[in-house]
């Protein structure tokens, strides 16, 4: 998950790059980037394959749990993903503080922008809250708990918050970055072009089914009146 969110990164970064200027070698950094990012999972994936990990792992996704046939893999499954997470909540907690400290410093009393500001930067917490805070739990129970034991109430809950983060996510960011006030005034604002064009078609022939219908009504009111 790391690699793919450092792969991705350097996708953004490097296409806005390449919108300004060319970097001098970007062919380089983007294969050794391709080669971080799918040959650290790729070894990962071999190395617990090879060591018998993979079987019934309930939420884990695979990575089996057994003190005889692959003892590593309770803390294989905290390594490869809640240690980075609980390192990015960490830093994305002291980001807001921080955030939040210079705001009012600067400011020295709440203005509009900084009002707004501070809803945008709530949002984003609550939803990373949302999707990560019961697993988060969850996982730690499990890491200290004897055999990974866990709680059913808890499974539950989990199974159903981590689904809700593409849809937490799409709330925040279509919020924050005015596209939803862009769809409320029109939606010809934000589709594509090519999207554009089948919209068009589809409205004029919606107005020019309700032209027929008017003018089958005016022309059966006229004959009614005969």
């Amino acid at each position: 998950t790391a690699t793919m969110s450092v792969y991705l990164y350097q996708i953004f970064l490097f296409t806005s790059m390449y919108s300004s200027s060319e970097p001098p070698h970007p062919t380089r950094r983007l294969f050794w980037s391709c080669v971080f990012t799918f040959g650290v999972p790729l070894a990962t994936a071999i190395y617990v394959g090879v060591g018998n990990g993979y079987g019934p792992a309930s939420l884990w996704c695979w990575i089996y749990c057994d003190d005889i046939l692959f003892p590593k893999g309770c803390s294989w499954r905290m390594t490869l993903f809640y240690y980075e997470l609980y390192a990015c909540v960490l830093f994305n907690s002291i980001t807001y503080a921080v955030i939040f400290v210079v705001l009012r410093r600067s400011k020295g009393q709440k203005t509009v922008y900084s009002r707004k500001v501070a809803k945008k930067l709530r949002m984003y917490l609550l939803a990373f809250a949302g999707s990560w805070l019961v697993p988060c739990i969850n996982r730690l129970f499990q890491s200290f708990s004897d055999s990974g034991f866990s709680l059913p109430w808890l499974d539950y809950l989990m199974a159903f918050t981590n689904p809700l983060m593409g849809f937490l996510d799409a709330l925040v960011y279509s919020t924050n970055s005015g596209a939803f006030k862009m769809w409320k005034d029109g939606v010809l604002e934000v589709w594509p072009d090519d999207y554009k064009v089948v919209q068009n078609k589809l409205r004029r022939v919606q107005m020019q089914a309700e032209m027929d219908e008017t003018r089958k009504a005016a022309d059966t009111t006229l004959g009614t009146d005969v």
